[in-house]
């Protein structure tokens, strides 16, 4: 910015001679776009390496621990051909679809729900939040073990995908059985009829493992970004409403109240 700011001043001095100041000012540029595609480049070689290391080293123990799990190995192969296609949008698809349910972190929800707040502040367009919870999903992993937990969370997460598949619809897990999914552009009578959808194919479904047939149900409840509601304020309504679905019998779905809550409904 000060390089910018002076060789502004300097032509509009009439002192000195316009072609020197812009043949100058253009070997600067040309030099500063070298560096910035040099250092871009250098940066997204180094995240190359870090997945790569991330996938040669998940490879290693697996073969130390004599596992023979063929979707995983498959999965590896997909995340090296990402790294080495040079595109962030695969590396980002790819890394996705490794994780074990295929939901974002919560951490990618914060940084979301963040951006939809900022563009919400700006344009007033409508962004809705919708809470779920996987109903007695503890009595799931005492009956069946662990192993049929973490089938059921990433069936019930591939549900959530065909339903929610717009590109801009995030689908995030951010704990044990407790998912969020955000949806910029819908007002909450949308997210109502989303979310009836999604109950209904949850209500229905029957996941076959083996000889097992399990069926099970989820409680929601949903929010819209109040203006002037701060990011944690929006989740906890979410979280209040979900919190009346289940204290209300579970498998059915609440709307948040239209003011800001404080405190969680005891």
């Amino acid at each position: 910015r000060e390089t910018l700011d002076n060789f502004s001043k300097e032509l509009v001095k009439t002192d000195r001679p316009h072609d020197e100041v812009l043949f100058r000012f253009r070997q600067w540029f040309s030099s500063y776009r070298t560096e910035e595609s040099g250092y871009i480049q250098n940066t997204f070689e180094e995240f190359k390496g870090i997945i790569w290391d991330f996938a040669d080293q998940l490879g290693e123990e697996l073969h130390a621990e004599k596992q023979n799990d063929e979707k995983v190995k498959s999965s590896l192969d997909q995340l090296r051909e990402a790294v080495e296609s040079n595109s962030i949008e695969a590396l980002r698809a790819t890394s996705r679809e490794f994780i074990m349910t295929g939901a974002f972190n919560r951490r990618s929800f914060d940084e979301q729900a963040k951006r939809c707040k900022t563009v919400f502040d700006i344009s007033e367009n409508p962004v809705s939040m919708i809470m779920l919870d996987i109903d007695f999903f503890k009595k799931i992993n005492d009956n069946y073990g662990h192993d049929i937990g973490d089938f059921v969370l990433k069936e019930f997460v591939h549900l959530l995908h065909q339903v929610f598949s717009r590109p801009e619809d995030m689908v995030c897990r951010i704990g044990g059985e407790e998912f969020v999914v955000i949806l910029p552009g819908f007002a909450v009578e949308h997210a109502i009829k989303k979310a009836e959808e999604a109950l209904t194919r949850i209500r229905k479904d029957v996941l076959v493992h083996g000889e097992l047939q399990i069926a099970f149900t989820a409680s929601m409840g949903i929010a819209q970004l109040l203006p002037g509601e701060s990011v944690d304020q929006w989740l906890k309504r979410a979280d209040t409403a979900l919190y009346a679905s289940k204290h209300n019998g579970r498998n059915q779905l609440t709307v948040a109240q239209l003011t800001i809550v404080s405190e969680r409904v005891a």
